[in-house]
């Protein structure tokens, strides 16, 4: 399916309509948050633990009239289940195969609450794929939560952390559990740090438990995006792709480069998402959007969103068709679009600072994260094409609106 999605993007296959009939499930971010003892939730109906969790996911699916309210259970572990085995109503750990002859893997795939894609399947959502199409940051309501963070107790594989707040029971473990971020995707969403079990402000994950009809191929329309696979300091001009190129030429030097070797269509029509002094990377761009993932996933609608400080979805699918994680990314740009003070010297230097952004994260930090030493070798960039829309097929952005009866 990954490919599938892939090829479309670049042109290569035509698109197919799903059923309109087709059978879907959705996963949402509770509106509600509190501590790691769920128990005193007020949707936990008296219950404690993962049991708690599941009342209080099932009670907000049912409080947004979502269908089958009852079917929700909370992507969370404890030291008896994973989070993993419970997407498939199981019981038990990854390490034996959720009480199985062999590991489960058909759950899903799953939809957000304001219709767009948010994993193919359960094995795609964990390491080692990550491949998670848009971040989970919708409410039961269909409202963007953003920023929000949720209790996960589960680690980048699906399985246990090492500590969740005994088992949810309680607020003063002196060890923290393990948490995600609705703004990322990878595996950061269920595992991007941890917290203490006292802090209030955490949601959780809520799934549509068993298996539905897998998700459509989604449009080919729109100018492309994406990270590239290749890495480097900071002096660009290093770069094996960028020729003889130095400075911002030579960041677009590579990223027409990789286009050309992955078969990407207009291949010499990408620029770098990047700022030098006196020019802002926003400025470098002519066309407006929309700009999608090779994915056919959308990054942004239009240069305002490209520069509002929130993505749709990052850009964290390189040329090569990998989904990445919380990868450094050159950039020199603020959220706006505008150059930051520090560009590794118009990007010509590995012994300056240079501003860079996370690959995987929708908010702003996906173009300024901070600054590094532009000496640091792992730093991608991002690849916009900056060309007049030719490539429509007459579908709108990707979600359940694609899923038609037939196609003229």
């Amino acid at each position: 399916m990954r490919f599938t999605r892939l090829l479309a993007a670049l042109g290569l296959v035509a698109l197919v309509a799903s059923p309109l009939a087709a059978v879907t499930r959705r996963m949402f971010i509770s509106s509600v948050t509190g501590t790691g003892n769920l128990s005193t939730w007020a949707n936990a109906g008296g219950l404690t633990g993962l049991d708690a969790a599941d009342a209080i996911c099932q009670a907000r699916a049912a409080a947004a009239s979502l269908p089958n309210a009852a079917g929700y259970r909370a992507w969370l572990s404890d030291s008896v289940d994973d989070a993993y085995c419970r997407m498939h109503n199981l019981a038990g750990k990854l390490t034996t195969n959720c009480g199985q002859p062999s590991l489960p893997a058909a759950a899903g795939p799953w939809w957000r609450t304001d219709g767009k894609p948010f994993g193919a399947g359960l094995p795609d959502l964990v390491a080692p794929l990550g491949e998670v199409l848009n971040p989970p940051a919708f409410d039961e309501f269909g409202a963007d939560l953003a920023v929000g963070g949720a209790w996960t107790g589960t680690a980048e594989d699906g399985a246990a952390g090492s500590f969740t707040c005994a088992d949810w029971t309680v607020v003063d473990d002196p060890e923290p559990a393990f948490m995600g971020l609705a703004y990322r995707t990878a595996t950061s969403w269920m595992k991007a740090g941890s917290a203490p079990c006292s802090s209030p402000q955490y949601h959780l994950y809520c799934f549509e438990t068993g298996v539905a009809d897998p998700l459509p191929p989604f449009p080919a329309s729109g100018r492309l995006a994406f990270l590239t696979s290749a890495y480097g300091t900071g002096e660009l001009g290093s770069w094996p792709n960028a020729g003889s190129a130095t400075g911002l030429e030579a960041g677009d030097a590579i990223c027409r480069d990789l286009a050309a070797l992955a078969g990407i269509r207009q291949a010499d029509s990408f620029r770098a998402w990047l700022s030098a002094s006196g020019t802002n990377a926003i400025d470098r761009f002519e066309h407006d959007g929309p700009w999608m993932r090779l994915d056919g996933i959308e990054v942004a609608a239009s240069r305002v969103d490209l520069t509002s400080g929130y993505l749709e979805s990052p850009i964290n699918l390189t040329d090569t068709g990998a989904y990445v994680g919380n990868d450094y990314t050159w950039t020199g740009t603020q959220a706006d679009g505008s150059a930051t003070p520090t560009n590794c010297s118009g990007w010509m230097s590995s012994g300056t600072t240079g501003e860079w952004g996370s690959a995987n994260t929708a908010v702003g930090l996906w173009t300024a994260s901070g600054p590094t030493d532009c000496g640091f070798p792992g730093g991608h960039l991002y690849c916009l094409q900056d060309l007049p829309l030719i490539f429509l097929d007459g579908f709108e952005s990707a979600g359940t609106q694609a899923w038609t009866t037939a196609l003229p």
